[in-house]
């Protein structure tokens, strides 16, 4: 192996380098980097030119994932506990034998569906679970600011195109970019796509500036000119889109968080003022869902009529160049030029629409997919029918078919795919996790978690978002990926304030692991100094942990670290005993 030589305050140092092989190893056994890698390439996938290859790169990393999975179950690893896993366990054990019931109906596409949703539930939401949560923490605000960028960059080019191109759109290699059908596409395959990725990274800016705060570090998370340009590039790209779910997105967060913040705010007000405030939220509520469809019919208006001009401008100087180069009299020049621009006007430049017609589906084709698969729920309610046999089924016993695809409806997808039986567990699952959230804010109302409102808004807009898009679970995008990204995030900072509290909130978790203790490398800890008492004793020499009494509890829960427990989930102490928490004083 070489060694490089390197001079050290005047002395030669031999430092070994990492070898190829090692750092493929250390990657492929990264779940941050897969997750990291995952999200990116599936935020691609709706973007131009990449919606292919991102396919196949897709088969790639879902094939990786397996390694993950081999380490999390099989290998000697630290002991995990994934808060509500049996429950995730016992959904995909029936969307197993779903499968197996309808095995010779697209058994390929179901089970591909199923393996996704593992691993959303494993991998995505199961990070909360991994024992070096700082290293979890470094994650997050990386994919944050990656998710925020890459949809700045997206809106801002898309909106360049709209600006730029004769008539507000080019075509391209069998692609239109900038508007389509007069709803604004940019650079994605479909507007829906589009207005998500924007306000997707709009929560993410906003959630990564809460998180700033929560931290008082006083270093800008974000500069403040990226800021301004992720919430002006990608507003207006919503705005564009005619996106009715992703507006209803953005206005469901903006109410929810403001009720948190209220919520926290109000715990030393009277109940008079409390009634006051909450009469001023509900016409708060009224006047943000009045005041975005109008902004948004405000800014398709005068995008048309800025793309329209600008398109008549340049047909005119067009005809005027042409009419030039062909008469070389200037007096002829002249009166052609006058009466070709006036002719443009009427047929060479079209008006340029944005925004849907008004005799349009509000629904579009929503009600209609409602109706026709409660017909197939019926027929199969309580196992359901898998995801892939959607369409097939609906050929085969329904009177014309589904006119789409998808239905669009999450938890309806969850419903026709998985039964009776899937959606009361997947519902189980979202209750108690609601339940811990909540639980949360109401314990922490006097700390003034700034983060927490943001996460919670973010989470209850979804959703409501996946009433009305194919979102959720059973879809592998970015729109589905992102949800359970979010869930991993938000509980792992609940399990800063409530680790203590493992007889409380341990109903139907999971653990997973050989190994009964974290390594010190995957848990590392600081000397925390101990005050000199009898009963406090700090031994480095001899344990890689502290003794669990007062001083080192509090050290613990300050740190944001969760001390090691044994499999009966007791806390351990330096001298291997275990301690419940009932033993420790907090």
């Amino acid at each position: 192996m070489f060694f490089p030589v390197i001079i050290v305050q005047g002395r030669r140092c031999c430092v070994p380098m990492v070898s190829t092989k090692r750092l493929f190893s250390e990657g492929l056994h990264d779940p941050s980097l897969f997750r990291t890698v995952y999200i990116i390439n599936l935020f691609l996938c709706a973007v131009y030119f990449w919606n292919v290859i991102g396919v196949a790169a897709n088969i790639f990393i879902l094939l990786w994932s397996l390694v993950l999975f081999i380490d999390m179950f099989l290998a000697k690893k630290p002991c995990r506990n994934i808060k509500q896993g049996l429950i995730l366990v016992g959904f995909l054990v029936a969307g197993l034998y779903t499968i197996i019931l309808h095995i010779d109906s697209n058994f390929g596409e179901n089970f591909v569906m199923l393996y996704h949703a593992a691993v959303c539930f494993f991998l995505f939401y199961g990070m909360h679970s991994d024992p070096n949560r700082e290293k979890v923490k470094r994650e997050i605000d990386h994919i944050l600011k990656v998710i925020v960028v890459l949809s700045t960059v997206l809106a801002v080019a898309g909106l360049l195109f709209v600006l730029c191109a004769p008539t507000g759109r080019l075509y391209l290699g069998g692609y239109v970019f900038g508007i389509m059908d007069n709803r604004f596409t940019g650079v994605f395959t479909n507007p829906n796509l589009a207005a998500f990725a924007s306000v997707s990274g709009m929560a993410c800016c906003h959630i990564l500036l809460k998180r700033n705060r929560a931290t008082k570090t006083g270093k800008q998370v974000l500069p403040r000119w990226v800021v301004g340009l992720c919430f002006g590039a990608n507003g207006l790209s919503l705005l564009l889109s005619d996106s009715n779910s992703s507006l209803v997105f953005a206005i469901t967060y903006i109410v929810v968080y403001v009720f948190c913040r209220l919520y926290q705010e109000s715990r030393m007000l009277t109940s008079k003022k409390v009634v006051i405030r909450g009469v001023a939220l509900v016409l708060c509520c009224a006047l943000i869902a009045g005041s975005g469809l109008m902004l948004r019919t405000i800014c398709q208006s005068v995008v048309s009529t800025f793309v329209t001009t600008t398109t008549q401008v340049l047909a005119e100087d067009e005809d005027a160049s042409s009419t030039v180069s062909a008469s070389p009299d200037t007096d002829n020049t002249v009166a052609v030029s006058a009466s070709t621009s006036s002719n443009a006007e009427e047929t060479d430049a079209p008006s340029v629409e944005i925004g849907r017609t008004n005799d349009y589906d509000i629904s579009s084709g929503r009600l209609d997919s409602l109706k026709k698969s409660l017909v197939l729920f019926g027929k199969f309610p309580l196992m359901g029918i898998g995801k892939g046999n959607i369409v097939p089924y609906g050929e085969q016993y329904l009177f014309q078919g589904f006119r789409f695809s998808d239905l669009h409806n999450g938890y309806l997808t969850i419903l026709i795919s998985n039964g009776l039986v899937g959606l009361l567990l997947f519902m189980g699952f979202l209750f108690l996790f609601v339940r811990r959230l909540l639980r949360c804010l109401r314990k922490n109302r006097d700390s003034d978690l700034k983060e927490l409102p943001a996460l919670i808004a973010a989470l209850a807009a979804y959703c409501v978002f996946g009433l009305f898009e194919k979102a959720v679970l059973y879809d592998i995008t970015f729109m589905v990926v992102v949800f359970w990204m979010l869930l991993g995030h938000t509980a792992t900072f609940l399990s800063q304030y409530e680790w203590q509290e493992d007889t409380v909130d341990g109903f139907a978790s999971l653990r997973v692991g050989g190994a009964s203790l974290p390594t010190p490398d995957m848990l590392p800890l600081p000397a925390y100094p101990v005050p000199s008492m009898t009963y406090g004793v700090f031994e480095p020499q001899e344990s890689h942990y502290p003794v669990l009494i007062t001083p080192v509890y509090s050290s613990f829960q300050q740190q944001g670290h969760s001390p090691p427990k044994s499999a009966h989930g007791h806390f351990i102490d330096s001298s291997g005993k275990e301690r419940p928490p009932s033993r420790l004083i907090s």
